[in-house]
């Protein structure tokens, strides 16, 4: 039998062989300046992720802060208030054995000059 004569038998369909595509250095650059731009808004994106993610936790410690800051400053306005008090006041003056005066004498000048250097 030939290799031409195919009977009761389907002819077999030759295959076509595919050229291979050179890349051009046009495209290769293109191709490399994309992956560079792609991969340079992927390293920002992470840069900024991270910066996102620290400022984050800076601003979470501030506010810690601030609520410490706040109860303290509460804690001595009650001190203040206390200390204050009037019956806070008569236990010092009987402690350091104080009385009232009962009549103050006041000191007014005689005359109304003043003295100049």
């Amino acid at each position: 039998m030939s290799k031409f004569l195919h009977i009761g038998k389907k002819a077999p369909k030759m295959r076509k062989r595919k050229a291979k595509k050179k890349m051009s250095i046009h495209k290769k650059a293109m191709s490399f300046v994309m992956g560079s731009l792609v991969l340079v808004a992927f390293v920002s994106y992470l840069v900024q992720a991270n910066n996102m993610a620290t400022k984050g936790y800076q601003i979470s410690d501030l506010e810690n802060k601030i609520e410490e800051l706040q109860q303290v400053r509460k804690d001595l306005e009650s001190k203040t208030m206390k200390l204050q008090s009037m019956s806070t006041i008569y236990q010092k003056v009987e402690k350091l054995d104080m009385v009232d005066s009962e009549s103050p004498d006041v000191i007014s000048p005689k005359d109304d000059k003043v003295v100049r250097r």
